[in-house]
C-alpha cells in the first residue's frame, strides 16, 4: 500500500493536488482545529512524508473528530461518487469482462468497508467518547481492536489496477476520472489508517494510563 501511495504521487502530483486543498479545507473547516486541517492538507499533497511526530500537540479528542468525520465522508460522498462513476461506465459499454469485475470487486470492497467502519465506530470509537466523558477505560477494547483491525485496501488497490491494464478507447474519460477518484480514496485511507493505529492509540493507552 505504501508503495503504491509514493507511486501515486510520483506520477500523478499535479492531477490529485489541484483537488485537494479545496475538498479538505471545506470538509474540515467547522469541526477540526486549523493547524491540525493544515497538517492533514499536507499530508494529502506529500502523504510519503507522514510522521506521528507531527501530531504529538494534539488532543485526543481532535484525533477522535478527525476519524468520525472522514468515517462519514466515505460513506456519504467518497463511494456514492466512485459508484456514479463505474455506473455511467456500466451505461456507456458492453458489459465487458473489465467492467464486470469493476463492479464485482468494487461492490465487494463497499460492503467490506461499510463493514469495517460500523465495527469500528460502534466499539472503539463510541468507548474513546464515552471515556472522554467521564467513563473507565479499557484497555481490552484497544487490544481487541488492534488485533482484529483488518487491511481491506487491497481489494481497492486490485481494481485500480485493473483500469490501468485494459483500455477502453471510448471511454477513456470515465476510465481516468473513475481511477483519480480511486487514488484520491486510497491516499485518504492510508493516511487515516496510520493516524488511527500511530497517532490515536498510543494517545488512547496514554489517557487511559494518565486518567
Amino acid at each position: 500500500m505504501i508503495a503504491a501511495v509514493k507511486n501515486m504521487y510520483h506520477t500523478n502530483s499535479d492531477r490529485v493536488s489541484v483537488l485537494v486543498e479545496k475538498r479538505y479545507r471545506e470538509l474540515f473547516r467547522e469541526d477540526l482545529d486549523q493547524g491540525f486541517c493544515d497538517q492533514l492538507i499536507q499530508l494529502y499533497l506529500h502523504p510519503e512524508a507522514f510522521d506521528a511526530k507531527d501530531f504529538k500537540g494534539y488532543d485526543l479528542k481532535t484525533i477522535l473528530q478527525y476519524l468520525r468525520i472522514t468515517h462519514n465522508y466515505y460513506l456519504d460522498s467518497r463511494l456514492p461518487e466512485i459508484e456514479q462513476t463505474i455506473g455511467q461506465l456500466t451505461l456507456s459499454n458492453a458489459p465487458t469482462p473489465l467492467v464486470k469485475r469493476v463492479v464485482l470487486f468494487f461492490s465487494a470492497y463497499r460492503t467490506k468497508l461499510h463493514q469495517h467502519i460500523e465495527k469500528e465506530e460502534k466499539g472503539i470509537l463510541n468507548h474513546v467518547e464515552n471515556v472522554l466523558r467521564g467513563e473507565n477505560g479499557d484497555k481490552t477494547i484497544v487490544e481487541d481492536f488492534l488485533k482484529e483491525h483488518d487491511d481491506i485496501d487491497s481489494i481497492l488497490t486490485y481494481v485500480n489496477e485493473l483500469l490501468s491494464t485494459e483500455y477502453l478507447e471510448q471511454n477513456m474519460s470515465l476510465i481516468s476520472l473513475l481511477s483519480a477518484q480511486i487514488e484520491l480514496l486510497m491516499i485518504d485511507l492510508y493516511i487515516h489508517g496510520r493516524v488511527e493505529e500511530e497517532v490515536f492509540i498510543p494517545k488512547v493507552l496514554n489517557y487511559f494510563t494518565e486518567k
